[in-house]
């Protein structure tokens, strides 16, 4: 089968849901089907990343900025350059992250609606870009099967768009098992590595949080403003890694006389790295559709506080669910991040609950359920 994959931009190799695409080309290049990416950026290395999951990237035709003031034209642009390359060279099947109008299953990685709601209080703009192209996706685009996130995403856009619910289903980002696995030497010897290189103290509880998004987004200012309510308990810091400039978040500590209690620091390949140097991982979201560096440390034997809104936390079994926050107050997250300093004992139980859930959700299991959609339907 001669199959499409379409996401505007595969630039961005560190994001989830390029990952995914590579996954996904991957898995159906090795069970023989012929795979083709579409994108109109790869960045330095896109086209071979593709290349080397079996894939073959074809480069769709950017439309220049000064076409318009134009971001949702270009989005249009793009859509239909891939729709008429996949026409022209008749793909048995289309399946498309967020960014054409016509597919068989269409994954949508982020509720940009609601995601603007829940941080500023206030209904998305009709003119956004993404909001506007989203809206037009799911309420006249044609798609067999909407793959979502979360429960929390598919009930988000099922009554926003009013879709029928049984053309919808969620397959949670599940994550490579492989690629975490480590030996109890390997942890340690990655954990010595990772401390001694931040001048971390090996008795010092390290609260961590990873992500390859925006820390805005993922709370981090209400994440500092907590940890500085208990920054007198234990022996602990706060480690922050991101793709992101640092600067007002580095203010922000040093204003509250934390400068050498937080530490920040670029993202790296082998994350597993900043997973093992950590005692307990806090994502504190206003919004997160799933978040896979939260079952990354999962199964990394951490301890996970999250917040309600990280779709993540549905998976969250048994004692761990006690640590799926309330609320975002300031005082809620410092009293979970209090609970789990106090009590290693429960840190180290938590951690053993949590890697055995996390288990269930790899990438394997996923892509297996994405394959047991493919059909031979031409659009």
């Amino acid at each position: 089968m001669r199959v499409a994959i379409a996401k505007k931009d595969m630039g961005s190799a560190k994001t989830a849901a390029s990952n995914i695409v590579l996954e996904q080309t991957a898995f159906l290049s090795k069970i023989g089907h012929e795979v083709f990416v579409i994108a109109e950026h790869f960045g330095k290395y896109g086209k071979e990343k593709v290349e080397a999951a079996g894939g073959r990237a074809v480069k769709a035709f950017k439309l220049p900025p000064l076409f318009g003031k134009g971001r949702y034209l270009r989005r249009r642009f793009f859509a239909n350059r891939a729709q008429a390359w996949i026409k022209r060279h008749r793909m048995d099947f289309v399946i498309g992250h967020g960014d054409i109008m016509r597919q068989n299953l269409l994954y949508m990685h982020n509720c940009v609606h609601l995601a603007h709601e829940r941080l500023t209080g206030r209904p998305l703009p009709a003119n956004h870009d993404v909001g506007r192209m989203h809206g037009e996706l799911l309420q006249s685009g044609i798609w067999d099967i909407l793959i979502c996130s979360s429960e929390m995403m598919r009930a988000d856009l099922i009554r926003r768009f009013n879709l029928t619910a049984k053309k919808t289903m969620v397959i949670y980002p599940a994550f490579d098992v492989q690629r975490f696995e480590a030996s109890k030497d390997e942890r340690g010897r990655l954990r010595r590595e990772v401390r001694e290189q931040f001048k971390i103290e090996d008795e010092t509880i390290l609260i961590s949080l990873i992500t390859s998004g925006d820390l805005r987004v993922r709370n981090a200012y209400g994440l500092i403003d907590a940890f500085e309510m208990i920054a007198s308990v234990g022996n602990a810091k706060l480690f922050i890694a991101a793709k992101e400039k640092f600067a007002p978040f580095i203010a922000y500590t040093e204003n509250r006389g934390l400068k050498d209690r937080v530490i920040f620091a670029p993202p790296i390949d082998d994350v597993r790295r900043y997973f093992f140097a950590s005692d307990i991982f806090a994502l504190p979201a206003f919004i997160e559709t799933f978040a896979r560096a939260c079952i990354e440390a999962m199964f990394c034997s951490l301890p996970v506080l999250v917040s309600p809104f990280v779709g993540a936390s549905e998976i969250l079994i048994g004692k761990s669910r006690r640590f799926i926050l309330p609320d975002l107050r300031t005082e809620s997250i410092a009293e979970g991040l209090r609970t789990l300093i106090e009590n290693p004992v429960l840190c180290n139980e938590l951690g053993e609950i949590n890697r055995g859930r996390a288990k269930n959700f790899s990438a394997q299991d996923a892509l297996a359920r994405m394959n047991a959609l493919l059909t031979r339907q031409k659009l």
